[in-house]
């Protein structure tokens, strides 16, 4: 069985094809290239769809992908294999709630934190019930340095750094060191803020900046970049089982 599954953010579609429950091939494309990803259809032949948007693009992949018998978009009204605890779930991003799908299968029966560091980070906690409780949303390590640059009149714009120092000997430098590590200290410190209420917390990295985080967390942290796609084939699975 042939599964395509689409994370469609507001600058790239990352396309997932699943067989028979294997992710087996990653495609990214931007989002204006609509013709590449309706060809996707085509070259794969999916039984099943599942999207991640209610945008005009999704409304043109529907059209076109109308012989499909199943072709699911998530939206707040589709039935998950996670309860849903958040107060608004109309305004809960689809990638953090596909995000803590993925989490609490992966670790059932256990208390998972989701960190997904894009262009926003945000922290997503599933109870050990496997509800998704809620989490945070804050700048991500990019957005810091654009602010910067952004609200003064100044400082220039910098790349993030690889590595971090003490202090900084030059204006660039002590922007680099500083923020990132300020951006580090902040997710450790977070990490810790969850960990206090719930011990034996699972941590799972993912987006751009996981694997960058990954290196400077010295503790049991598990990176997933496929992680969104994942947990939108989980709920295509559940609403196929239904």
């Amino acid at each position: 069985m042939t599964e395509l599954v689409l994370d469609i953010g507001n600058q790239r579609i990352k396309a997932g094809i699943f067989q028979n429950d294997s992710l087996e091939t990653v495609e990214v494309f931007p989002v204006g290239d609509v013709k590449e990803i309706l060809n996707l259809g085509d070259r794969y032949s999916p039984e099943s769809v599942i999207m991640s948007s209610t945008s005009v693009l999704e409304q043109e992949m529907a059209k076109a992908w109308k012989g499909l018998s199943n072709v699911m978009v998530l939206d707040h009204t589709l039935p998950l294999p996670i309860r849903n605890d958040y107060a608004t779930p109309k305004t809960l991003g689809k990638d953090r709630l596909a995000g803590a799908v993925a989490a609490a299968g992966q670790f059932p029966g256990e208390p998972v934190l989701v960190v997904d560091a894009g262009t926003c980070i945000t922290f997503d906690l599933v109870d050990p019930e496997g509800a998704f409780k809620g989490g945070y949303i804050t700048p991500g390590l990019r957005m810091r340095f654009q602010a910067m640059h952004a609200f003064t009149a100044r400082l220039p714009e910098v790349e993030p750094a690889q590595s971090i120092h003490l202090y900084g000997k030059t204006t660039e430098d002590a922007m680099r060191s500083g923020t990132t590590a300020g951006f580090v200290e902040e997710v450790k410190g977070l990490i810790r803020r969850f960990r206090r209420s719930f011990p034996g917390l699972r941590v799972i990295l993912t987006g751009g900046d996981g694997f960058f985080l990954s290196k400077q967390l010295k503790s049991e942290i598990f990176v997933e970049p496929n992680l969104v796609l994942k947990g939108l084939h989980r709920i295509l699975r559940f609403n196929l089982s239904l």
